[in-house]
């Protein structure tokens, strides 16, 4: 295969809407891994929902085993049904209700607060559907350079979010600094964190424009 050719795909699939919308969807789906559990989840568990070390572990793990038992049942549910845009707007819808529970919803209990976690990871297991899409909707011969700019795109999500987050929570802090440490409120934690029923709010928006 010469350059001009690669050159050609590389910019076949660049250019094309779909592979888009399908990144962006799996980016936003995959925003409570790469910015919640990846960063804020053991802090925000600790201080907001007043959750122990042991509980948020546990919580944690939750949220995991629902995100892995949910990707293996949808695939094989999606390959049967030969549908995969109804389970994405599914797991969009579900998973933003459960993060606007989990952000918005004070005085949880411990156990509700995990039966959340394990429904919020369940929600968003279909993501991994996304890169099923980008492979269909291309020649096998360049399937695999599709499904790559798809993982390209999802990856993105966590190295642009997390310093936004970041930002949003310092931005709008109104805590005491104690010897060099900063106590953020549950205001702070709150108004931060809206960004993540946000972003899965118009994940389900996008995946009505996919084919």
């Amino acid at each position: 295969v010469s350059f001009a050719q690669l050159w050609g795909f590389l910019k076949t699939i660049v250019a094309h809407r779909q592979l888009w919308l399908i990144g962006f969807v799996g980016c936003f789906l995959y925003v409570p891994s790469s910015v919640f559990l990846d960063l804020y989840a053991k802090q925000y568990l600790a201080e907001v929902e007043g959750l122990s070390a042991g509980q948020v572990g546990h919580a944690i793990f939750l949220m995991f085993l629902g995100w892995i038992v949910s990707s293996i049942l949808v695939g094989n549910i999606s390959d049967r049904l030969r549908r995969r845009k109804f389970p994405l707007a599914l797991a969009s819808a579900l998973s933003c209700l459960f993060a606007s529970v989990l952000v918005f919803v004070s005085g949880l209990t411990v156990v509700e607060v995990y039966l959340v976690m394990f429904l919020f990871g369940l929600s968003c297991g279909p993501h991994p559907l996304c890169f099923t899409m980008a492979k269909e909707n291309f020649p096998v011969r360049v399937a695999g350079t599709a499904i790559s700019f798809a993982n390209f795109l999802v990856m993105m999500g966590g190295f642009l979010f997390q310093p936004l987050v970041a930002s949003l929570i310092q931005w709008h802090h109104q805590a005491a600094v104690s010897v060099g440490h900063v106590s953020y409120t549950v205001q702070d934690y709150h108004f931060a964190l809206s960004f993540m029923p946000l972003v899965l709010f118009i994940s389900l928006c996008l995946t009505f424009f996919l084919k």
